[in-house]
């Protein structure tokens, strides 16, 4: 029997059983703070396993989010209207369990092996019980993390399976019917964007934290906020790269009627008949020019402005514990400002 993955079952116990070591973790602290008088506080752990709940309820909806970004699509033919909506449920479903499947065992695989590398390094009898339910979480948190994966590849699954992706350079959303699809990739991509929320507020603590000691920590955080940076980025822009090249082709192939529009704006307009009334002339050229315009200024990305607006404010923002880190006096190019600045001043 699989072991069930991503459903919301699933996705409830996992919530609680995070819970339930949130509140372990602090009743051990505080038997220690308050019965012996010694600190035990690890708030690393602590915001750990918070950054980890909070990860798991932002994620448990996005099936249905998914879902619902299918269905208008369909419902806006972008996928075909008349589509086999049990094939394609089946289809996504079998590909999203796979995709799932692989990354759990993997992740939970690395985890594993890392506590196995650390316990012969330093064998430790807590050390075996943490890695345990570290390779459980990772688990779970491999399994989302495939899922997501999958959701990135809708418009491979959908096209191999030889259903067809339309898309309209004059539907009213701007963006050829596709601004479901950005706002769904974007909703993925601020799910990935809570670790990096993690690492760069810690990033910014560690040089002003004093007990218990985190230095050893800081340089590894930077690096880890660099990758998950990066993997934010990815999981923002590598599920739309498929959907970017058929709007690619699409715009390609609708500039030529754009080329016949404007040959037909031409032809209106010196072949109009002087009995005509004028108003129905205009009208039927401001018609052609509005479809000419709209082929013309069709975006290539499933990416209404205001969605990129969001990301790019939102990236920006999370850039700055990075950049902080980076100017700090600590780093080496923090050394280097401040020699510069220093040799400015004495000047």
């Amino acid at each position: 029997m699989r072991v069930p993955l991503c459903g919301e079952k699933t996705g409830r116990i996992a919530r609680w059983l995070t819970l339930a070591a949130f509140s372990i973790y602090l009743a051990y602290n505080y038997y220690y703070a308050v019965i012996l008088e010694q600190n035990a506080w690890d708030y690393l752990l602590l915001t750990g396993i918070a950054a980890l709940w909070l990860g798991l309820v932002v994620v448990a909806r996005t099936g249905v989010e998914f879902e619902n970004m299918v269905s208008r699509l369909i419902e806006r033919d972008v996928l075909p209207y008349d589509i086999d909506r049990p094939a394609l449920t089946r289809l996504l479903e079998e590909r999203d369990d796979l995709y799932a499947r692989i990354t759990a065992l993997v992740s939970a695989a690395a985890m594993l092996l890392a506590f196995i590398a650390s316990i012969y390094v330093e064998p430790r009898i807590n050390k075996a019980l943490l890695a345990v339910l570290a390779s459980i979480g990772a688990y779970v948190a491999g399994a989302y993390l495939g899922r997501m994966i999958s959701y990135g590849r809708l418009a491979t699954h959908v096209t191999q399976a030889g259903w067809k992706i339309s898309i309209f350079p004059e539907h009213v959303d701007g963006v050829g019917g596709l601004k479901p699809v950005g706002d769904f990739y974007f909703r993925q991509a601020m799910i990935a964007a809570i670790p990096v929320l993690f690492l760069g507020i810690w990033s910014i603590i560690f040089p002003y934290w004093k007990e218990p000691d985190y230095s050893d920590w800081a340089a590894p955080y930077l690096g880890l906020l660099v990758v998950a940076l990066v993997i934010m980025l990815l999981a923002f822009v590598a599920p739309m790269l498929k959907f970017h090249n058929l709007m690619v082709e699409k715009k390609r192939s609708a500039l030529l009627d754009a080329d016949k529009l404007s040959r037909n704006v031409r032809e209106e307009r010196d072949s109009s008949d002087p009995n005509t009334e004028i108003t129905d002339v205009a009208d039927r050229i401001e018609v052609l020019r509005n479809r000419y315009w709209h082929i013309e200024n069709m975006p290539v990305w499933p990416l209404h402005i205001s969605t990129l607006k969001r990301f790019r404010r939102n990236y920006i923002l999370l850039t700055t514990p990075l950049i902080t880190r980076l100017i700090d006096d600590q780093t080496g190019v923090g050394k280097q400002v401040a020699s510069i600045l220093e040799s400015l001043g004495g000047s």
